[in-house]
């Protein structure tokens, strides 16, 4: 369950690189300035809300392991 945990937590922070890189991206991109806010603050509810369930996920997992 300790393994599991770790992959569950390691696919959280890859996901924030992930959102992260996508938000640099927008913000050197030509699109205009309202455009890019609301993709990179929606990027940042999805990530949110992802990563909130494999942070819940991780946790569960360790607490529920008993090795």
């Amino acid at each position: 369950m300790k393994t599991a945990a770790l992959i569950v937590d390691a696919l959280r922070w890859v996901c924030h690189g992930a959102t992260a890189y996508g938000a640099l991206w927008i913000g050197g991109s030509t699109l205009s300035t309202p455009v890019a806010v609301a993709a990179v603050c929606s990027a940042a509810g999805v990530d949110f809300a992802v990563t909130r369930a494999l942070l819940w996920a991780s946790d569960w997992l360790t607490s529920n392991s008993h090795v």
